[in-house]
């Protein structure tokens, strides 16, 4: 398809929300290793519009029934040089086209892009057989990551819930806000997905995250049972983006956030 056409496509989206809430402090998750193949690896700066340093970035999946549920890094893929292109099963997938922006989300062609970052990308593809929810970016180089101090990040996500009901009701997707507060000095990251709706507007509960800080990545399970990988992007920790999965409630989202 060539940009033109694929530029028609395209669809700005306020989502309607779904998914559903968890709560509580953190413990280091346990991640799955076994990713579809998200790029990462090394690179440098070029003329084909990749970004200097590597990727990094997490991944998470689930299946249209809510089940085989995992989340964890991105399996490196060294040809993929570009925060812009997105690896799945060895498809290349083309996140963002020549003179598309947006302050939240675009979607097109099965593909959900966060927009509001400038280091990193996030959202979901839903043209496989699993719903697959990324980030990927340039990470901050740990020797950058501040050792002290607090810091707040705010943003959005893009959240899928597939099994999660409330009172009937039955979560589809959405975008809502996102607030994150860092520890750098305890190496804590606390926050939530917010403002969440269902298609039908009604209030869904909000999706509490927590985790440890290794380096210039982050990783925690709530209380509740909901898994967050994620990284902080940019060369000074100017942003966060990361994925999440509740592999018990069927429902999983990827979000991006600014330094305030």
């Amino acid at each position: 398809m060539n940009n033109t056409k694929a530029m028609a496509t395209l669809l700005m989206v306020a989502f309607a929300l779904t998914a559903c809430g968890g709560g509580g402090s953190s413990s280091p998750n346990t991640s799955s290793s076994n990713s579809p193949g998200t790029g990462g690896g090394s690179n440098s700066s070029g003329s084909d519009g990749s970004i200097a340093g590597r990727l990094d970035g997490s991944y998470a999946s689930f299946n249209s029934s809510g089940g085989g549920a995992e989340i964890g890094r991105l399996v490196e893929s060294f040809d993929n040089k570009n925060k812009d292109v997105l690896v799945v099963d060895g498809k290349r997938i083309q996140l963002v086209y020549p003179g598309i922006s947006a302050g939240k989300f675009v979607i097109a062609n099965d593909v959900v892009v966060g927009m509001n970052l400038s280091y990193a990308r996030y959202g979901a593809y839903l043209g496989g057989k699993d719903i697959y929810l990324y980030a990927q970016g340039t990470g901050t180089p740990d020797k950058n990551m501040p050792i002290s101090g607090t810091a707040k990040y705010a943003g959005i996500a893009y959240v899928k819930g597939v099994n999660y009901q409330e009172s009937g009701v039955k979560y589809n997707t959405a975008d809502a806000t996102a607030n994150f507060t860092v520890d750098f000095g305890k190496k804590a990251i606390s926050g939530a997905i917010a403002n969440i709706v269902d298609i039908n507007k009604k209030p869904a509960n909000n999706i509490e995250l927590s985790g440890v800080i290794n380096g210039h990545q982050f990783y925690g399970r709530s209380l509740s049972g909901t898994h967050m990988e994620g990284d902080f992007f940019g060369p000074n920790a100017d942003e966060i983006a990361g994925t999440f999965v509740n592999m018990g409630a069927g429902f999983g989202g990827a979000f991006g956030a600014k330094k305030q």
